[in-house]
């Protein structure tokens, strides 16, 4: 694991990109009539699920108010992936509203169907399944493949070869200004010079890694030379800096 995997998260202080108290109030009113009650919530690293309800004391009746809603840092969701994903949460909370505590067929089984297909059927934009909260990065980069521009940071670091991919040019900048700074501070600490490279291309080749819309939520991948290099040689070298201890 790299000393400074989270160096962006150091300087830029996290904030999730979605409004949850608006967009929990506006789906409480249009699909639940306003019976629900928004539990505490938090944000939280996780690689499988964008989001997830969890109480300590699922299977006791009248304990609602201990439920907390959990969101991962690690999923970068569309507004209209983040709205329906926040239905599906919701469901599973009414179903704790309801003392509904045991589900035939699993934690979306009957009830669970129930109450999906009435508001699948309500016609509101509002489109929810049993997996909404499975964002996977698969199913991300799937959405990225119709992108034709690709910005990515390259740099050493010791003996490794990092990729951070991203599909917008601004926040590939953030990035850049903040790395360098860090890696400057590497290069003195582990006395061997650190080469990183802006680069913008169009290789499909990307689509296989996670690639961040925003500076906060990019990723990190140790890569193989031989892609390595090809990335540099395919690409727009947009910025190249060497640093020197």
């Amino acid at each position: 694991m790299l000393s400074f995997k989270n160096f962006v998260n150091e300087k830029m202080d996290f904030k999730f990109e979605h409004d949850v108290e608006k967009e929990f109030d506006y789906l409480n009113k249009l699909l639940f009539n306003g019976e629900l009650i928004l539990p505490p919530y938090s944000y939280d690293i996780n690689k499988n699920r964008s989001a997830w309800v969890y109480s300590k004391y699922w299977n006791i009746p009248d304990m609602y108010k201990e439920i907390t809603l959990h969101f991962s840092k690690n999923c970068v969701l569309t507004p209209e992936q983040f709205r329906n994903t926040l239905a599906h949460e919701m469901i599973h909370l009414w179903l704790y509203h309801k003392n509904i505590l045991k589900d035939y067929g699993g934690s979306h089984g009957v009830f669970f169907t129930r109450e999906m297909d009435r508001i699948n059927k309500m016609d509101v934009g509002i489109k929810i399944s049993p997996k909404n909260d499975e964002i996977t990065p698969f199913q991300q980069r799937k959405e990225l493949k119709s992108t034709k521009d690709f910005y990515v940071i390259l740099f050493t670091y010791r003996d490794e070869l990092i990729l951070c991919p991203f599909s917008v040019k601004e926040e590939c900048e953030k990035f850049w200004n903040i790395g360098v700074e860090s890696l400057s501070k590497s290069a003195k600490i582990t006395n061997k010079p650190i080469t990183i490279w802006m680069c913008k291309n169009q290789m499909y080749e990307i689509n296989h890694f996670t690639v961040a819309r925003t500076a906060k939520n990019v990723k990190q991948f140790a890569i193989k030379k031989d892609l390595f290099d090809k990335i540099i040689e395919e690409s727009e070298i947009l910025k190249k800096e060497i640093l020197n201890p």
